[in-house]
């Protein structure tokens, strides 16, 4: 398909894929350029936007826009889709084979399953995915801040949540829904400890 898009526009396309939305943020942030298009996750469409990686495109404009469902234009930063156009929409669940699994009816019963069973069960390799899968476990909203998870204790830990003098200076992301702030050092320890 994009040698024959190639071909009729008479343009050279380059292809690159990544492991994951942070692995294409990093390189792109190291320096990689020249991309007319990239395809992140709404999360990350948020995240580049805010660090300025992205353009405007008009898509919002375009003939068709109008049937669009307002409720993909889930984007924080972008709700009117000026930067980005929903093209993939789907859903976490899961899914076995009745022949030879017992019927599941929850996350609980996936994971009880998978102990019982090594090396015959896979989950997405998705950060998101997989916190989100956590925190419906565990009683929690996937939009529940990352510092509401703390212990009171840790809560105003200054090695874990810095000063809000010391945040205005650092990057910060809004990622997962309300209030969950990854701020690289302060995150890799909060999931590390």
């Amino acid at each position: 398909m994009l040698d024959k898009f190639a071909k009729k526009e008479g343009v050279e396309v380059s292809l690159d894929t990544y492991g994951s939305n942070e692995e294409m943020l990093a390189k792109i942030q190291a320096g990689a350029s020249g991309y007319d298009l990239v395809w992140p996750s709404v999360h990350m469409n948020d995240i580049m936007l805010q660090l300025g990686l992205l353009q405007e495109t008009g898509v919002d404009q375009m003939p068709g826009f109008e049937n669009i469902d307002p409720a993909f234009l889930r984007t924080q930063n972008d709700p009117n889709a000026a930067y980005c156009l929903p093209y993939a929409w789907g859903t976490v669940g899961i899914f076995y084979n009745k022949q030879y699994i017992p019927a599941m009816a929850s996350w609980r019963e996936f994971f009880d399953y998978a102990a019982a069973n090594p090396g015959k069960v896979t989950m997405l390799d998705d950060m998101r995915e997989v916190l989100g899968v956590g925190l419906i476990m565990n009683g929690f909203s996937v939009n529940i801040g990352a510092r509401e998870l703390l212990p009171d204790n840790m809560k105003n830990n200054p090695n874990i949540n810095p000063p809000p003098e010391t945040m205005e200076r650092l990057q910060i992301f809004v990622d997962l829904g309300n209030d969950l702030k990854l701020y690289d050092r302060a995150w890799t320890r909060i999931k590390t400890n």
